[in-house]
């Protein structure tokens, strides 16, 4: 597209990668139905998100080590990081190299029915702090089906305390997502196409403040 675009003159506004089209067909009924063919509800559990942010299918920028510590959870862990420092694009990532699911329906009922049939390793419960009810049925629902999964939850600074006593674990399992140096940040907005005028890729720099999902919105 880029390379077509080119050829003939014009700026290319946008590409729909294949992550944002499956968020696009997951939540669309008319789509699915005009595309694919396919009625009724999506399934309770998903590998995308419910979110408003960009979503890029690519491996997070310095998040190496935060990856590797929720993909390989062998217990219930809390994400905590500021809005736009990455969380949602680092669960995303998770998810799919381990396993994981989005609970995006809250009706639990189908998400057993979720588990049952995809047998996921963990589950991601994303600003937990504004779904604490839900946290505590959920790890209530796991115990009473005898299911093999983590619990996955993220929430923002200062909302750790309530999502760990929700999930009864101890403070020791909450880790935080630092914000990413200078370097990094630039190598984020890069990996958005975004090259130069050099006073402009300082600008969104400053202005993200070492966090990636703001860099990307911005």
């Amino acid at each position: 597209l880029e390379e077509r675009a080119k050829e003939l003159g014009r700026p290319l506004i946008q590409i729909y990668d294949q992550a944002a089209m499956a968020q696009l067909l997951y939540r669309d009924a008319r789509w699915l139905k005009e595309l694919l063919g396919l009625t009724g509800d999506p399934p309770a559990l998903s590998i995308f998100p419910v979110t408003n942010r960009p979503l890029f299918d690519v491996p997070p920028q310095g998040r190496d080590e935060d990856l590797a510590k929720i993909a390989g959870t062998t217990k219930d862990v809390v994400l905590v990081g500021q809005p736009g420092s990455g969380k949602t694009h680092l669960l995303f990532t998770a998810a799919k190299k381990a396993k994981g699911r989005f609970v995006v329906d809250e009706d639990l009922a189908r998400v057993a029915d979720g588990v049952r049939s995809l047998q996921p390793r963990f589950l991601i419960v994303d600003d937990a702090h504004s779904r604490l009810d839900f946290v505590r049925r959920l790890k209530l629902s796991r115990q009473q089906t005898a299911a093999d999964y983590q619990i996955v939850a993220s929430c923002w600074p200062g909302q750790e305390d309530a999502v760990i006593n929700a999930l009864q674990i101890p403070k020791e399992s909450c880790h935080l997502l630092e914000g990413l140096p200078q370097k990094q940040i630039k190598e984020v907005i890069q990996s958005q196409k975004i090259l130069g005028p050099p006073h402009l890729v300082w600008e969104i720099i400053l202005q993200s403040q070492g966090k990636p999902g703001l860099t990307v919105t911005l």
